[in-house]
């Protein structure tokens, strides 16, 4: 085919940028004289084009991967297709060797027949009587049930060699795709004929084609099923009656796996006839299409799969993720999953707030397997065994800032808390053992103490969530249970949750307002409620004021300061675990407050 678009050689091109040397240029590209190779020297890329190598070099790449899985996919099926095929036609041939027979006279038959009447001659001549002679062309003419068998199998016959022919095409035409596509090393030319040849197989719907080989191969099954049912009714009529359930059955479950992929996307199953069927529902009224709040009534199966999986993609992140984290059962495995969090969690400004809530399951889950806490923890244990030295501390350091990344994600953005309920008291999520390891000289990297600080800052927050958890389900204003089964839930959480939070890093203030708290719970539960109500009032009051909460900021800052100092390490961030920490002072602080956590610090680092 002649281009429209010649290519001239770069001796034109030179030529061309001088005004005296464009009419010879524009004549030798109509008559095709430029030295006697004017046709050849037409077809080369331009300078141009040529500086478009890199470009076409990347659709190159991502052209040859779609068409090496697709021509792969076909080139695999399509073997299949010829083995079964193969076989197929062998055992049918087999069965129609006997059923062919019954479409013919059978001379034995017809023997048998006139000796018979032979023998009633020579009795009705021995009699004195006169037999009548009966034809015998009624034993020519077949039964019904074989020609419909015959006819059922040969047509079967017919459509799995048709498929074996159709197989034998698909494959020499991907050899000849991936020959023609391979002819020419330029970019521009691989390019230019890798489109040319995609869109002429798209164009000319071979993905049709060799999709409609397999449901011929499956309707020649349906019709091999059905002629075997007429070729036992002669037989054996109970038998036919077996063998046509089987092959209701049998038809009953190919409907539901061609039906379920266009109502159900997710579905692993699927026949060659179910994206007609999708095609066939959304060109009648758009049907599926509707059904589903597409906008595109002319998207395949296929398509509308991929679009569907882009829907809700939270839970499906959340639920890869579990299974992730569940599966890496092994240290190497999991340390690549471990450093890749930090930039997950945080980007350029803050905390990814729509990658937050992404990796809350990993943060709730009570199973030690899918914890990312706990598997950190026990990380940072086993860490301390390993015999090479700089891969321990990669570890140790990507320890560190995950759960750095992990702690400040939950003091930072949204403050979304877990429910609180009876019989869920989980919803702390670290512990003082994470804390440990973290302060541990042999594991204490620059990620460490920030670390600590941010947990502490998230535990604290947790605390004042379950104060304030409490302190609405002892109002009056709540009347669905009664003031002492309200009580007694208040206590459960207290208990067990609540008390778990108070450490001595949040300083005395608080600690002595929790267990005040925790007193008057103790008390009210043993005794009359309205006798220890005034108490449990007063706790609740002083635990919702600013000033403990400010303390115990307080507190963790200079436990985090006079950690990094003793450690003589730089924290990691420390402008901003400053800011977070301590946002605004609103409050004045007291000398002998300031004295109290100094001595609290001086308490904590003989401990």
């Amino acid at each position: 085919m002649k281009d429209s678009h010649p290519y001239i050689s770069q001796k034109d091109y030179v030529a061309s940028v001088t005004p005296s040397s464009n009419e010879d240029v524009e004549s030798s590209k109509v008559d095709g004289t430029n030295g006697g190779d004017g046709m050849k020297e037409s077809r080369r890329p331009t300078f141009d084009e040529e500086a478009c190598s890199k470009l076409w070099s990347v659709y190159i790449g991502e052209a040859q991967k779609y068409d090496q899985h697709l021509l792969r996919g076909w080139k695999n099926d399509m073997d299949g297709i010829l083995l079964f095929s193969a076989l197929y036609s062998a055992s049918l041939t087999a069965f129609i060797i006997e059923s062919y027979k019954k479409l013919q006279g059978d001379p034995s038959q017809d023997a048998v027949l006139l000796l018979v009447q032979i023998s009633q001659q020579l009795a009705s001549m021995s009699n004195g009587t006169t037999a009548q002679f009966q034809s015998l062309r009624n034993s020519d003419s077949p039964a019904t049930s074989s020609i419909i068998c015959n006819m059922l199998w040969f047509i079967s016959l017919a459509l799995a060699l048709t498929c074996s022919l159709l197989a034998t095409f698909i494959q020499q035409w991907t050899r000849d795709f991936i020959h023609k596509t391979s002819l020419r090393p330029s970019p521009v030319r691989h390019a230019r004929i890798l489109a040319f040849m995609y869109f002429g197989l798209r164009d000319f719907g071979m993905h049709a084609f060799v999709d409609m080989i397999p449901m011929l191969l499956h309707v020649s099954l349906f019709l091999f099923l059905a002629g075997l049912v007429s070729f036992l009714i002669p037989v054996n009529r109970p038998l036919a009656y077996l063998v046509a359930i089987i092959l209701a059955m049998f038809l009953t479950i190919y409907i539901v796996l061609t039906c379920l992929p266009p109502l159900y996307l997710n579905a692993p199953y699927r026949t060659p006839f179910s994206s007609v069927l999708w095609r066939l529902g959304n060109n009648v009224k758009g049907i599926l299409t509707r059904r589903r709040k597409f906008s595109r009534r002319e998207q395949s199966l296929t398509d509308t799969m991929l679009d569907e999986s882009m829907m809700n993609p939270l839970g499906r992140d959340q639920q890869a993720l579990v299974y992730t984290l569940n599966s890496l059962t092994d240290d190497e495995e999991l340390l690549p999953f471990i450093e890749s969090i930090p930039d997950v969690v945080c980007g350029p400004n803050g905390i990814r707030i729509s990658n937050r809530e992404m990796l809350m399951p990993l943060v709730h889950s009570r199973n030690p397997d899918v914890n990312i806490i706990s598997r950190i923890s026990e990380l940072i244990q086993r860490t301390s065994h390993w015999p090479d030295g700089p891969r321990r501390s990669q570890s140790w350091s990507a320890c560190g800032r995950a759960l750095w990344s992990l702690a400040f994600m939950l003091i930072q953005g949204p403050k979304v808390q877990p429910q609180l309920e009876q019989d869920n008291y989980s919803i702390y999520f670290f512990d003082h053992k994470t804390i440990a390891l973290l302060l541990d000289k042999t594991s204490c990297f620059e990620f460490s103490f920030s670390a600590v600080a941010a947990i502490h800052l998230s535990r604290m927050s947790n605390l004042r969530h379950c104060v304030r958890v409490i302190s609405q389900m002892l109002s009056p204003s709540v009347d669905r249970l009664h003031p002492r089964t309200r009580l007694l839930s208040a206590k459960n959480i207290w208990l067990k949750i609540g008390l778990a939070h108070v450490g001595i890093s949040y300083g005395s203030h608080l600690a002595d307002c929790c267990y005040e708290l925790s007193e008057a719970l103790q008390k009210a539960t043993v005794t009359s409620v309205e006798t220890h109500m005034e108490d449990i009032t007063r706790a609740l009051t002083k635990l919702q004021s600013e000033r403990p909460w400010l303390l115990s900021r307080l507190s963790i800052l200079v436990g985090y300061l006079v950690n990094c100092t003793n450690g003589r390490i730089l924290p990691f961030e420390l402008d901003i675990m400053c800011k977070v920490i301590l946002p605004h002072l609103s409050v004045e602080v007291t000398d002998e407050e300031w004295l109290e956590i100094y001595r609290l610090f001086i308490i904590t680092k003989s401990i």
